[in-house]
């Protein structure tokens, strides 16, 4: 359902390449980021992708 957007960031993940973001469906999903952004996305808007393959649904951060 969702393609691209803004999703608000939740908290780091234990794995400094993932953050947990929440979606407009109130859904939360691991992003994933570059490693030097893992504490700084807490609480902010994301902008993210989503990428879809045969192994299921990811999320990228896409970066201006």
């Amino acid at each position: 359902q969702l393609k691209s957007g803004v999703i608000w960031g939740i908290k780091p993940a234990r794995n400094t390449r993932y953050v947990f973001a929440k979606t407009p469906d109130g859904i939360k999903v691991p992003v994933m980021i570059p490693p030097k952004l893992h504490k700084r996305l807490t609480g902010k808007n994301i902008t993210i992708e989503e990428i879809e393959d045969k192994n299921g649904k990811s999320y990228r951060l896409l970066r201006p």
